[in-house]
């Protein structure tokens, strides 16, 4: 296994989102501790009532942790304020409006599917008349509608439901044009370590590769001090076999990661 050299981690989650417990400062602390020069703190805004985040965030106090920890650490760590909009294309309205204030980074992700809400490590929740093939289809559909839509710079965990399905599926008309999209709009794919073999699979990356698409942005999806950075070994592999080039962005603006 090859050292890590990643510095940048743009997928992190505070007590500002409803699933974690640790707070901004302690999570800049322990990112300085690891080594990392780049943070970016990306949290969940949900609009789906099924949805456990639904109204927990909190704009104005979130704002106040992040200029806190940008006061405190300005020397030692570079703290950028990024959200994960959840399906960005059933809420125009709202989307626009929450992008639109200052934010560096927007993050885009499909957490919910109408029919099975949030219920993905939970099979026995999910509709027994949608098998796990029907499930990636859907899933990928919605995907696709999201990049259609637009107006973020990165897509997160793009095979999402692997993480909790027992089995998976990967059809390939379908990602075919999700991965023409992203390079044709512009759309940084993210390299997300949280899950044992990462997001994306291979399989992915290389159509990623063959549609001419380069940028990428590197996150652990953590909520706990000790998950920042998680598997990056990996992330750094595969951004290294497929030429990868990851970014993180300032004010929306893509910068190199060097």
């Amino acid at each position: 296994m090859m050292k890590q050299t990643l510095s940048v981690d743009l997928h992190l989650h505070s007590n500002n989102s409803c699933d974690s417990q640790t707070t901004i400062d302690e999570m800049c602390q322990t990112a300085i501790e690891k080594g990392f020069s780049v943070v970016c703190f990306t949290e969940h805004f949900d609009m789906n009532p099924k949805d456990e985040g639904y109204g927990y965030f909190n704009f104005d106090k979130y704002t106040h942790d992040i200029n806190q920890a940008r006061e405190r650490y300005n020397e030692r760590l570079t703290v950028l304020k990024g959200i994960e909009f959840s399906e960005p294309h059933l809420y125009p309205r709202e989307f626009e409006t929450m992008v639109n204030r200052d934010f560096d980074f927007v993050l885009a992700s499909i957490h919910n599917l109408e029919g099975f809400g949030a219920y993905w490590s939970d099979p026995e929740r999910l509709k027994p008349s949608y098998p796990v093939k029907r499930l990636f289809e859907v899933y990928y559909q919605e995907v696709l509608k999201a990049i259609r839509f637009g107006g973020f710079d990165s897509l997160a965990h793009i095979d999402y439901p692997k993480r909790y399905m027992p089995t998976r599926y990967e059809p390939i008309s379908i990602l075919d044009n999700i991965v023409d999209e992203l390079v044709e709009r512009d759309i940084a794919l993210e390299i997300n370590g949280y899950y044992s073999e990462v997001n994306p699979s291979n399989m992915i990356c290389d159509l990623y590769e063959k549609h001419g698409g380069t940028i990428v942005t590197t996150g652990s999806d953590a909520h706990r001090c000790e998950r920042i950075g998680y598997n990056f070994e990996r992330v750094d592999e595969v951004i290294q076999h497929f030429n990868f080039n990851p970014v993180y962005f300032v004010q929306r603006k893509a910068r190199p990661v060097l």
